[in-house]
C-alpha cells in the first residue's frame, strides 16, 4: 500500500536524524572551534574547542526548556516559538561568551560584538549540523521506507482504474 510510505519515511527519517545529529554536531562544533580565532589573546587549539563546548551548555539547557514549551503551547504559534528559541539560544551563548570567554581588559564594545557574533555563529553551526543530519537521515530512510511499505509485486502491476 503506497499510503503507508510517507508515514514510514517520516519515522525512519526521524530515527536516522536522532542517530546522526550528535555525530554531525560534534564534527562541526570541533571544526568551528578550530577556525574561530576571535579571542583577544592567542589560545591553544584545545582551549578554543573547550570554550566552544562550554558555551554550548547553557544554550542546550535553554533549547531543552524551549522544546518542552513547544509541546505545551498551541501549534498555531510553533513557528514563532521555534524562531524565538533559536534567537534566545544565540542570546544565551552571547551573554555566556561576554561574561566568560573574553578577558576583562578588552573594550566593552569589542567584547560585545565578538560575543554577539559568536552567539549567532554557533547557532548557525547548530542549524547546519542538524540540516546535514536530516539530509543523511532522509537519504537513508527513502530506500528503507520504500522497501518496507511497497510490496515488490505492486511495482509490476498497473494501477486499478
Amino acid at each position: 500500500d503506497f499510503r503507508a510510505y510517507p508515514r514510514q519515511l517520516a519515522n525512519d527519517t526521524l530515527e536516522n536524524l536522532f542517530f546522526y545529529a550528535p555525530f554531525t554536531s560534534f564534527v562541526l562544533y570541533t571544526l568551528f572551534g578550530m577556525v574561530w580565532m576571535a579571542y583577544a589573546e592567542k589560545l591553544k587549539l584545545t582551549v578554543r574547542i573547550r570554550y566552544i563546548y562550554a558555551l554550548l551548555i547553557p544554550a542546550t539547557v535553554f533549547m531543552l526548556i524551549a522544546s518542552v514549551a513547544m509541546v505545551i503551547l498551541p501549534q498555531s504559534i510553533a513557528g514563532f516559538v521555534s524562531f524565538a528559541s533559536l534567537f534566545g539560544s544565540s542570546v544565551v551563548v552571547a551573554v555566556t561568551a561576554y561574561f566568560g570567554a573574553y578577558p576583562e581588559e578588552e573594550s566593552r564594545g569589542g567584547k560585545l560584538m565578538r560575543s554577539i557574533t559568536l552567539g549567532f555563529a554557533l547557532i548557525g553551526v547548530m542549524l547546519l549540523a542538524t540540516m546535514i543530519a536530516l539530509m543523511i537521515g532522509t537519504a537513508l530512510a527513502m530506500d528503507t521506507a520504500f522497501e518496507a511499505t511497497v510490496p515488490v509485486d505492486a511495482l509490476d502491476t498497473p494501477p486499478e482504474p
